[in-house]
């Protein structure tokens, strides 16, 4: 299933947005409406796995640590 994705879309852009302080680093948050509709389409596809979390909403982002 994840290869038929990929094979259909073309890649797309990120944008980095807010930046959240965390205890140990920070989290840069990513837009991109591609991911947002990809993401769906993943959700919707594994639905009876997905936990409580997973259908809490979808913030992509990529986080920093420092520290560790």
């Amino acid at each position: 299933m994840l290869a038929a994705l990929s094979a259909k879309r073309k890649r797309f852009a990120l944008s980095a947005g807010e930046v959240k302080s965390l205890e140990r680093g920070v989290a840069v948050f990513l837009h991109a409406p591609q991911l947002q509709a990809l993401r769906e389409e993943l959700a919707a596809e594994w639905r009876p796995w997905l936990t409580d979390q997973d259908l809490l909403g979808f913030r992509p982002h990529v986080t920093i640590a420092n520290n560790i």
